[in-house]
């Protein structure tokens, strides 16, 4: 059953994300407005299940966007986490909105 209302592409950003006072630089491998997928360089020192996670992002290197997101669901093995956003500013929604429809124009969305 498909529950995505958005829609999301295929990116490579990079982001901070921030766990109970743990930073690591990551990747942003999948965003939609709603939320993202994060590639962590290794398991590193996120031993304890993921709740809520601080990020802070660049599109298109001018608009550093902050969120916080819930865990929907992780990937040890592959070392990939997906985040909804739980807290975000509109403007920072619109940001992503506008950046993934600029992508559909290029054809490079997922859905």
């Amino acid at each position: 059953m498909e529950r995505r209302m958005s829609a999301r592409a295929l990116v490579d950003l990079p982001i901070r994300a921030t766990l109970g006072g743990f930073s690591e630089h990551c990747r942003v491998v999948d965003l939609s407005a709603g939320g993202l997928v994060l590639r962590r360089a290794s398991r590193g020192s996120w031993a304890a299940p993921v709740e809520l996670v601080s990020l802070e992002f660049e599109l298109d290197g001018n608009r550093l966007i902050r969120a916080v997101g819930r865990n929907v669901w992780s990937s040890e093995r592959e070392h990939l986490i997906a985040l909804r956003f739980v807290r975000v500013a509109d403007v920072d929604r619109l940001s992503i909105a506008e950046h993934l429809d600029h992508l559909v124009r290029l054809n490079e969305t997922l859905h």
